[in-house]
């Protein structure tokens, strides 16, 4: 049952599914606080809030499943991550403006920017919408990779990913603490992210120069004769 914990194919989808699933469980349970502390709404319209991110992480896991088919599992992954790098990016800077320094010394402030709290739920939702989907993709690699352990490498990464959701909550707790900063919890989750797409992306690579060496270092397909005319 264990036997699959030895291929790193095996714990690298089980990262995957801790970014996807394992913080949904997290972001869960920590928003409502978040609205609460952070925009002075009440618990009532918090969890409101909350669910606007819960059900689509819910309810799109159909919808990732039949993506996954239609386009493939890697392709899926990669919008996933992409959406997620780019909701967590915004929404770890939910606020702030950049400063100029000029030659003669003084400063100026410019483009100043402020999350509210409608721009906000809509990055979650899409964020939750990413998450929903990608719970499917990742389990649509196991049946290819491991055709012979469904169930047990299926259980493995359901496993490791809902531990994340155990392990998240905490170090959201830490990196406030540490930082100062509430939205530091998505700046967890974007390092999270990244590492995961990193990671895929690599693999990817690497794969490409294995099977197909001589197309490893090209960045573009070649024109032919026919697409010149």
């Amino acid at each position: 049952m264990l036997e699959p914990l030895k291929q790193m194919r095996v714990w690298r989808f089980s990262l995957y599914y801790a970014a996807v699933f394992g913080a949904y469980v997290a972001l869960s349970a920590w928003l409502p606080k978040y609205y609460v502390d952070n925009f002075g709404v009440s618990l009532h319209d918090a969890a409101l809030l909350t669910a606007t991110f819960i059900f689509p992480a819910s309810l799109l896991r159909p919808v990732g499943g039949a993506f996954s088919d239609r386009l493939g599992a890697r392709k899926v992954m990669y919008l996933t991550f992409g959406v997620m790098l780019v909701t967590t990016g915004i929404l770890m800077m939910p606020n702030g403006h950049l400063v100029i320094a000029h030659p003669d010394g003084h400063t100026s402030q410019h483009l100043a920017w402020n999350l509210g709290i409608a721009p906000f739920a809509v990055l979650v939702f899409l964020l939750g919408c990413a998450m929903g989907i990608g719970k499917a993709a990742v389990y649509k690699h196991i049946p290819e990779y491991f055709p012979d352990n469904v169930g047990s490498v299926g259980g493995l990464v359901g496993m490791f990913g809902g531990l994340g959701g155990f392990v998240l909550p905490p170090l959201f707790a830490y990196t406030k603490q540490w930082s100062g900063f509430p939205s530091s919890t998505f700046f967890v989750l974007f390092l999270l992210t990244a590492l995961c797409a990193i990671w895929m992306h690599l693999t990817v690579l690497r794969m490409h120069r294995e099977h197909s060496p001589e197309i490893a270092d090209r960045i573009e397909r070649p024109e032919t004769v026919g697409a010149e005319r």
